[in-house]
């Protein structure tokens, strides 16, 4: 009987089935990684940036929301796109590019995420703005302050590479709410 033969990111090759096979294999590096990454991205700018949105947005509808959403699809492939460019070209989005420059190679990419499920800054224009209905939103801010979830490991179009995101929830540092979510597209190769 012939066994499906997988490579794993790192370039190593396992038989699917045998103890060395796990699917999982990064999680543990990557949640390894993770208290680093979150201090270079949650800063004073990131949590004032959520505390503006959410009071800003907080009394958004989903109607709203999917307003939002078809604006940001007709802007996709046009020369004006306000909205995409109050997301990717402000100061935090700014910022998080810088974090990403700074790493290296081991971070891709990142998005802010506000409470109402809306991305308030993306290192990149990425195909959406609502990110609600996206398990790097119900995996980590619906589920509370400290969840960490970490994707499977894709191919990714955007950056070229392997990579997972690692997903965490924003808490605000004078309540300890939940106040928004992260998300780090984390390139497997570089761990």
């Amino acid at each position: 009987m012939l066994r499906a033969i997988t490579i794993i990111a790192a370039g190593l090759i396992a038989i699917a089935g045998s103890p060395a096979f796990a699917e999982d294999a990064h999680i543990k590096p990557i949640k390894n990684a993770l208290p680093e990454i979150v201090s270079m991205i949650v800063q004073d700018d990131l949590i004032e940036a959520l505390r503006a949105s959410n009071a800003k947005r907080g009394n958004m509808t989903q109607s709203d929301i999917d307003k939002l959403e078809a604006t940001w699809q007709k802007e996709i492939d046009s020369s004006n796109r306000p909205l995409i460019d109050s997301v990717v070209e402000n100061s935090l989005a700014a910022r998080m590019r810088t974090v990403i420059d700074s790493d290296g190679n081991r971070i891709n990419e990142i998005g802010v995420i506000d409470a109402m499920g809306l991305s308030i800054a993306q290192s990149s224009p990425n195909s959406d703005i609502w990110q609600g209905e996206e398990v790097k939103f119900t995996k980590t801010f619906q589920v509370g302050p400290d969840a960490v979830f970490v994707d499977e490991v894709e191919f990714d179009n955007s950056t070229q590479a392997m990579q997972s995101q690692a997903n965490f929830t924003v808490k605000d540092p004078a309540t300890g709410k939940a106040i928004g979510a992260v998300t780090v597209g984390i390139n497997i190769d570089a761990l």
